[in-house]
């Protein structure tokens, strides 16, 4: 098998501090057969985030984690292009602003989700990525994603080690929340990163997806480091 690739991204700075965010940029150059994930952190504590296409059928993994002081919500999910059209939409349940992250990655096992790993919360300068465990060794495209209350999203290094250089988005506003993310190629069963580093102490929400290659399975076993689709790893606000 070969690693699936990260083809590119397209952010949304959203700061209209509403419900309807609207559409979302989409990356370029999406063909037939690409996987989609979408990515949103939002202002504020347990915000409920729908996902939403006209031509894209999207599928949350989850949604609601937020740390400790309520301040940043993150809400994952995952499509399979069609290739013309392909749009996502974003609502949520309390009034506010943040950031949407679409990502585009080819050679990637469509028919299952991408597995979910543990999901963290804290306030501090290191966010730490948690343990993602699918099971079975594949050669993995593996996703650490970090959200971030308002526009402190940045550090040097600011990925985890191994790790690709990594991106980030600041929201517009002080009182946004941002978003971030690094990827690496891995054949592995699991793996167990370190951390994001942030110039300055906020509040966080971590996790990491591992993308499979064609003909593997995303599925991990709850309990295992891993969330299957239809099993929340942000507790009761699955929605």
């Amino acid at each position: 098998m070969a690693f699936p690739v990260f083809e590119g991204d397209n952010n949304t700075n959203y700061t209209g501090g509403g419900t309807d965010w609207g559409a979302a940029n989409m990356p370029a150059s999406i063909s037939a057969g690409d996987l989609l994930i979408a990515i949103v952190s939002s202002d504020g504590g347990s915000v409920g985030i729908t996902f939403s296409g006209s031509t894209t059928s999207w599928t949350k993994i989850a949604d609601g984690a937020s740390y400790s002081g309520g301040g940043c919500t993150m809400g994952i999910a995952y499509a399979n292009a069609v290739g013309t059209g392909d749009d996502l939409s974003i609502t949520t349940d309390q009034s506010q602003s943040g950031t949407i992250l679409v990502c585009r990655i080819s050679g990637a096992e469509t028919g299952s989700s991408p597995t979910l790993g543990a999901v963290e919360t804290g306030t501090s300068t290191t966010p730490t990525v948690g343990n993602c465990n699918p099971g079975t060794a594949q050669d993995y495209l593996w996703l650490a994603i970090h959200a971030a209350d308002h526009r402190r999203v940045t550090g040097t290094p600011y990925e985890p080690t191994d790790f690709n250089t990594g991106v980030y988005y600041r929201h517009s506003q002080t009182g946004g929340a941002s978003l971030g993310y690094a990827h690496r190629n891995l054949n592995a069963s699991s793996l167990d990163p370190d951390n994001f580093t942030m110039g300055t102490s906020e509040g966080w929400v971590t996790c990491m997806l591992a993308i499979a290659p064609p003909g593997a399975s995303g599925i991990a076993l709850p309990g295992m480091g891993g969330t299957s689709i239809g099993t929340s790893a942000f507790g009761g606000f699955l929605r």
